[in-house]
């Protein structure tokens, strides 16, 4: 009966901080996905190319691998892109504000 305890408490540890790790995985995506929005609003892949790129494509290897259940691979990546694309919004941001205005070119009338 001891042993039956035993093995049901290990089983019981193993579920719950294997659920830590999704939750915590899930999460730093929706956080990334949020900044994806973020950074799209400011027009990020305009003027901040290489970084929202970046951003983009690690939100989308977080997903595969919480999809292959690699959670902490997935949280880890997550965290990239949400970085990724906050230096990207704020690149954005700043490139915007200093963009001169686009003038037509003269006519050659």
């Amino acid at each position: 009966m001891k042993s039956v305890s035993c093995f049901l408490g290990s089983i019981l540890t193993v579920a719950v901080f294997s659920g830590c790790g999704v939750a915590r995985s899930t999460s730093a995506i929706v956080e990334a996905r949020h900044e994806y929005e973020a950074a799209k609003q400011v027009d990020a892949g305009k003027r901040a190319p290489y970084e929202y790129t970046l951003g983009v494509e690690y939100l989308r290897k977080a997903k595969e691998e919480a999809g292959y259940s690699d959670y902490q691979v997935a949280e880890r990546l997550a965290k990239r892109a949400q970085a990724w694309l906050q230096e990207a919004r704020r690149a954005a941001m700043v490139e915007g504000t200093t963009e001169e205005p686009v003038r037509e070119p003269a006519s050659k009338e």
